[in-house]
């Protein structure tokens, strides 16, 4: 949106710049006539054309035709209006846009897409383009243009004559545009009141010469004409371009206005017209040339002058920011020129011209490295190189001894002989204090290496390189020199794989840091210790290596073996854990839950049981503090415990502080979970089921409305429509559309047991058999399908409900073989206290259940998806081959007929899938199963009834009311309750009351109550989009009043009223 309303402002803009430029032609073409003898066609300069090659130089190629639109009509205005004919106007515009087309694309080609004048160059093409090139061209069409015209009878004479107007206009428009359209150049552009005086008073002073001059009398004197040339010349040398091309255009006009004038008082053998003509011509390209070239010449010194000062300026910043000191000498003058940092560097004043001797230098030395110096300074002279150096001086300001480092080279003249030298000083005495300050503290952790109690070596290569005199007594060695060198596996145990050693002596192999990591020294004597190990990577002299830390711990070691005596025979599992997280003691429990012995378990780290501790702490101390609010507060928190064949369990872990001998220790006490788990899981499942149902539930409203009003013109549409009709189809695929769409709806409401159901009772054995039939279409060959029913399998269930689940199941048993094999299904009648499902829900006693089983032979399941089979758009199968509703759906249809669904699966045997539905004390004989073909008779339903539709949905309303007029009802409508009973007491006496369940001021079993009080013999037909729960919680119940589900089919919604009103419904 903005930038579209950017491009039209910009568009409004570009049009509105056109109008004006259309008027400003016609003006300047009216100017350029009146500069002109009215019965000659010799003008001095022609503006407009001018004016319109200086607007497209600045304006973008795109707004040319809005350019040439207003030129033409400006000159065709003004052409017409002094009687030129249509042809002979469109010749002289096309001479003027061919003009400006080849002065604007030469001044590209040459200049580039902007011409501002800011050097010679730029000004000398310009004016070879747009002085001769362009108007000579342009010329050839407007001469042409008069010939044939009969304006004139010479070509060349009028090729001539219109190539110098051009050129001249040129010459001294375009100039005048560019300055006043780009902004001023640097140097004399200023307007204070000193310069507008000064140009006000050389503006008079040139008028009133050029009336002396151009006035009879003073205008025959040639010579005088020269002294114009002044008055621009001064303009050129003080003022800016802007100033020049306004006074030369002044002049211009006044000497052309004085000529003409001049002219027309003289007689015909007087006048010569074209020679005073093309005089003033030459005169005025004199006077344009002799202003602006010297005025641009002065803009680029200028320009070229700020540029140079601004280098100076960033160079003196520069040396300034980086404390460099830059000097010259001059072999032959033996003059030294400093800048001001050299002065700075040495404590000296600025002089002058900035130019010391050499002694100011050599004094500044410090006199043990000044011959040093000199030697240095000569030797690069005499090579003629350059060198670096460093040297002492004694600062002049305070005496302060400085650090300076010099770099300089030697310059050569032609010849090659050296003529001067340049070179830097750069004070570097912070730098040496850091690196004297370095080398302190080098030497102080030196010392403290020396009198550190942990013994220290730094390894590389597998070898030891260094050692403090803390591993020399740790060894038990004489000397340092005993450890230097020595493999660091003769002194640190390690394993015999490589692979476990890296893992096991990471200082040997460098691998990465460790910290406090157990190990097993062999002493120079023969005898071994535990210590704790703990390293990291340095680099020593450029070569990578370790720095390890070894710390004895034989003492603790002994106090962790007094610890195990606490441990006794809890049924939770109880550790005891040092500052490391190394187990130290376990249980017989700990064997149990974790599948390790005891023996396994010492040493190892916690996180080998309980890996979530392992990674997120480094030491028991952090994990500590992540699990208990205090040390001295244990506080239960939930893991994941790792037993030893890989299997995971839930556990509850309490860590709590003890001190033993002022060691530091803690015992932790795990509890398995994994029952109060399976409960919580359970319970969780439900929950989130409740949730999606709610979610489910919450939109089924809507979009059921919605579906009612898209199916029910889709069908009525289908019904009106020829067999051969070519939109028929179309239509057909909206009402396939929109009855999947309430299919899904249909299955979110039933897995989340929210859907309006109508339970009978019926033989299970049926409902196979008729779903055995549909399927056979449905599965390939190489499946085959067996059915085993036993007896009296009678159930009280939703039919459709119950076919769904079974056609569900069968497919995905079929999915589950893509090879082919058995699908067979088999119902059975069990007992609760026999089958073993007494922990179906609602089951109690001895009461029976019917069981339907669903077995295939496919690929089965595995076990890590198995909990997540009933998740609501859960799928294994690729996108866009299943909705993950399938078995969703089931489940809640089961859940909500009493029942209960489990699954059995073996990956690579196949699956069975169990349904158990409470059993019917007795069948009911007229049970039939729904046909969709019965909703497509139209005949069925009919009647001439009137109905009072009341529907708070305009949408529904409408379409309701539609599909019942179309099967002859007389409908009258009302959006609401109080509106219906209005209706009612008019004397409206309808034949049936049609009223949603939930809507606004008053619900349906609201209103159908005091329409019974008005009209008792009414019947009456609830409708609603809402589930069942929502439904009853308004009154209305589904099982015995007449009620009829939303979106609802034209027929089915005819044939239920049919029935209602008939009574049977």
């Amino acid at each position: 949106m903005d930038s579209s309303a950017s491009m039209h402002e910009s568009r409004e803009a570009d049009w509105q710049l056109a109008v004006y430029f259309g008027f400003v032609f016609w003006g300047l073409a009216w100017l350029s006539r009146q500069l002109s003898l009215s019965d000659s066609s010799y003008i001095p300069f022609w503006l407009p054309s001018a004016a319109w090659l200086a607007v497209s130089m600045v304006m973008s190629i795109r707004s040319w035709h809005r350019l040439m639109f207003a030129a033409f009509v400006g000159n065709a205005a003004f052409d017409l209006s002094i009687g030129t004919p249509f042809l002979t106007l469109v010749g002289f515009y096309l001479s003027n846009l061919i003009q400006v087309v080849v002065g604007v694309f030469l001044l590209a080609r040459f200049n580039g897409q902007q011409t501002k004048f800011h050097c010679l160059r730029e000004f000398l093409w310009f004016v070879a383009v747009c002085g001769v090139i362009a108007p000579a061209i342009g010329a050839a069409g407007g001469a042409f243009t008069l010939v044939q015209s009969g304006w004139s009878t010479s070509f060349l004479d009028s090729w001539v004559t219109w190539s110098a107007n051009g050129a001249m206009a040129n010459l001294l428009v375009v100039p005048l545009a560019i300055a006043w359209i780009y902004p001023f150049r640097s140097g004399n552009s200023g307007f204070s009141r000193k310069r507008l005086l000064e140009f006000a008073l050389l503006w008079t002073a040139m008028a009133v010469a050029t009336w002396y001059v151009f006035v009879p009398g003073g205008g025959v004197l040639m010579p005088s004409k020269s002294l114009l040339l002044l008055f621009p010349l001064w303009a050129a040398i003080r003022m800016s371009l802007r100033s020049v091309s306004v006074l030369i255009l002044s002049m211009a006009i006044l000497s052309a206005f004085l000529t003409t004038h001049f002219l027309q008082g003289l007689s015909p053998d007087q006048m010569a017209d074209g020679l005073h003509v093309r005089t003033l011509q030459s005169f005025l390209a004199v006077a344009v040339l002799t202003a602006l070239v010297p005025n641009i010449v002065i803009s680029e010194r200028n320009q070229n002058l700020v540029r140079l000062t601004e280098s100076q300026q960033v160079t003196r910043l520069a040396t300034v920011t980086t404390g460099v000191g830059i000097w010259e000498w001059n072999l032959h003058t033996n003059a030294v020129r400093w800048d001001e940092q050299m002065f700075q560097i040495y404590g000296l004043e600025v002089t002058g011209e900035r130019i010391v001797d050499y002694r100011t230098w050599s004094s500044s030395v410090h006199p043990e490295d000044l011959p040093e110096q000199e030697r240095i300074l000569n030797d690069t002279i005499e090579r003629i190189g350059q060198s670096r150096r460093e040297f002492r001086i004694r600062r002049h300001r305070d005496g302060q001894l400085r650090f300076i480092q010099a770099t300089e080279v030697v310059d050569v003249d032609a010849t090659g002989k050296p003529v001067a030298v340049v070179g830097t000083n750069l004070d570097i005495t912070d730098r040496k204090s850091t690196e004297q300050s370095l080398r302190t503290s080098e030497e102080r952790y030196r010392r403290l290496m020396e009198f550190l109690p942990e013994a220290i070596l730094v390894c590389a290569q597998g070898r030891v390189v260094f050692c403090n005199p803390a591993s020399v007594r740790l060894f038990r060695a004489d000397s340092p020199s005993q450890l230097l060198q020595k493999p660091t596996r003769d002194l640190v145990e390690i394993e015999h794989d490589e692979a476990e050693q890296a893992e096991s002596s990471p200082f040997v192999s460098q691998c990465q840091p460790t910290e406090d990591v157990l190990r097993t020294i062999f002493r120079l004597d023969g005898s071994c210790s535990s210590v704790t190990v703990t390293s990291a990577s340095i680099s020593d002299v450029g070569e990578d290596a370790v720095l390890v830390c070894l710390r004895d711990i034989s003492e603790r070691e002994r106090t962790m073996n007094l610890l195990r005596s606490v441990l006794g025979s809890v049924t939770d599992a109880i550790f005891t854990i040092d500052l490391q997280g190394i187990i130290r003691s376990a249980n017989p429990t700990a064997e149990r839950f974790f599948q390790y012995s005891v023996e396994e378990l010492l040493g190892q780290h916690i996180s080998l049981l309980l890996p979530a501790v392992g990674q997120a702490n480094k030491s028991i101390g952090d994990f500590v503090s992540a699990v208990n609010e205090t040390v001295a507060v244990a506080k239960e928190h939930e893991f994941e415990g790792h037993r030893k064949d890989g299997s995971r369990f839930p556990v509850e872990l309490t860590v709590t502080e003890f001190l033993l001998s002022g060691d530091q220790h803690f015992t932790g006490v795990v509890r398995d979970l994994t029952s109060r788990k399976r409960l919580e899981t359970q319970l969780l499942h439900i929950q989130k089921m409740d949730a999606v149902g709610r979610l489910a539930s919450g939109v089924a409203h809507d979009f059921n409305n919605l579906l009612t009003v898209i199916n029910g013109y889709a069908d009525l549409l289908l019904a009106d429509m020829e067999s051969n009709d070519p939109d028929r189809n179309a239509v057909s695929a909206i009402l396939d559309a929109g009855t999947r769409a309430a299919s899904v709806t249909s299955q979110l409401l039933a897995f989340s047991r929210r859907t309006v159901i109508a339970p009978v009772v019926l033989d299970l054995n049926e409902i196979v058999a008729q779903s055995h039939q549909l399927l056979r279409r449905l599965i390939s060959e190489n499946i085959d399908v067996k059915v085993v029913a036993d007896s009296h399998c009678f159930v009280y269930v939703d039919a459709n409900q119950i076919g769904q689940v079974i056609m569900n199941l069968v497919l995905n048993a079929r999915d589950a073989m893509p090879n082919g094999g058995q699908i067979c299904l088999k119902t059975q009648r069990i007992c609760s206290t026999n089958g073993g499902q007494s922990g179906l829900s609602g089951s109690s006693g001895n009461r029976d259940f019917i069981q339907l089983s669903v077995s295939d032979d496919g690929v089965g399941i595995p076990e890590e998806i198995r909990s997540k089979l009933f998740e609501p758009f859960f799928t294994t199968k690729e996108v866009g081959k299943g909705t993950g509703l399938g078995l969703a759906t089931a489940y809640g249809i089961i859940q909500q007929a009493g029942g209960h669904l489990e699954v059995e699966s073996q990956v690579g045997r196949g699956t069975v899938v169990r349904v158990l539905l409470p059993a019917a004390e007795q069948p009911e004989t007229s049970w039939k199963a729904d046909r969709v073909a019965g909703e497509q008779d139209q005949n069925a339903g009919k009647g001439d009834e009137r109905i009072l539709l009341v529907e708070d949905d305009d949408s529904v309303r409408r379409i309701t009311t539609v599909v019942l007029q179309s099967f002859g009802y007389t409908v009258v409508t009302a959006s609401n309750g109080p509106e219906a009973i209005d209706l009612l007491q008019q004397d409206l006496q309808p034949d049936i009351l049609i009223t949603d369940v939930v809507m606004p001021e008053m619900s349906g079993r609201e209103l159908a109550d005091k329409v019974r009080i008005i009209a008792p013999k009414i019947r009456v037909l609830y409708c609603s989009g809402y589930t069942d729960d929502a439904v009853l919680l308004h009154g209305v119940r589904v099982a015995t009043d007449a009620y009829i589900q939303k979106p609802y089919t034209p027929v089915g919604l005819a044939k239920k009223v049919r029935a209602v009103i008939d009574g049977v419904g």
